[in-house]
Formats: structure tokens, C-alpha cells, sequence
């Protein structure tokens, strides 16, 4: 299990991990640290992660979503 996941885990799966701002601040780091690194993730992908990060669906839905999308 990953960081973000086992975070989003320990606080309570479907609920905010943090706050909306800590997760706009975040965001941008993992976007820019991605692109920084030669990886564009697409805006779909970090949507995704977004939602997990506010807890519109859990580590769980969103590992189901990629799932199904590239099977």
C-alpha cells in the first residue's frame, strides 16, 4: 500500500485526508515533481487522485477505476 493510500486508510476511507488547499498545494507538487521527472500524468489520473485526497471515493474505488480502465 502506498503513502497516500495508507493515509487516506488510517484516516478513515471516503473521508477528507486534508484539507481542500493542502490538497490544491499537493496536487501541484506531485503534477510539477511528475513532469519534473519526464512523466505527464493525465488529467484524468490526477483527478483521481484528487478525489481520494477529499474523499469523494476511497484508495479502494479509485484502484477499481484503473482497473477497469486498463484491463
Amino acid at each position: 500500500m502506498d503513502t497516500v493510500a495508507s493515509f487516506a486508510h488510517a484516516s478513515g476511507a471516503g473521508q477528507p485526508i486534508m484539507s481542500p488547499e493542502q490538497a490544491d498545494r499537493l496536487m501541484i507538487e506531485v503534477e510539477k515533481g511528475q513532469q519534473v521527472a519526464g512523466h505527464f500524468p493525465s488529467a484524468v489520473a490526477l483527478d483521481r487522485a484528487r478525489r481520494v485526497l477529499d474523499g469523494t471515493i476511497t484508495p479502494e474505488q479509485a484502484l477499481r477505476e484503473i482497473t477497469a480502465r486498463f484491463a
